[in-house]
């Protein structure tokens, strides 16, 4: 998560909600803002804006909202595209996730996959096993994580790094 970034480059960041999610909504409308949550993740917003509105943000809703941040940097951490792009489509396309919360570096180590035909199309992940079957393991770095229901491995392709 420690992409490179530009204060008018728009970029995903995710935010952990205290409270007033209603009226961060409606902020988030109002300015255009474009802005993704899940189930699996309730507590979670991922916002797509640029880092000066971040910090506009920060300071409108402090003790409400606060951004994930670089470790290295002290700000809010970027969350590349690809990443971003591959959680929606799993988490927009199945009722049937297990979500696994923040998880440990040690979790994500295995086969990376990419997964070729039915519902999951295009997703990639770490294959690990979960409740007896090889699933698919999708995050956004370490701080949340959703595991698929079983994927048939005729349909998965090892990703070489």
């Amino acid at each position: 998560m420690t992409t490179e970034h530009t204060t008018d480059e728009k970029h995903w960041f995710a935010a952990r909600i205290i409270g007033g999610a209603v009226a961060l909504d409606k902020r988030l409308a109002s300015d255009g803002i474009r802005c993704y949550r899940t189930k699996y993740a309730p507590a979670i917003i991922f916002i797509h804006c640029t880092v000066k509105y971040t910090t506009t943000l920060m300071s409108d809703c402090w003790g409400r909202l606060y951004f994930y941040l670089d470790p290295e940097r002290k700000h809010p951490a970027c969350i590349p595209e690809k990443d971003m792009n591959n959680f929606m489509l799993v988490t927009s396309v199945s009722d049937e996730l297990i979500p696994l919360g923040e998880v440990s570096e040690d979790f994500l180590k295995g086969d990376r996959v990419r997964v070729t035909s039915g519902l999951f199309e295009g997703a990639e992940g770490v294959i690990k096993r979960i409740k007896g079957d090889r699933r698919l393991v999708v995050s956004i770095d370490c701080f949340t994580a959703v595991a698929t229901c079983f994927i048939r491995p005729d349909f998965l392709e090892k990703i070489e790094d």
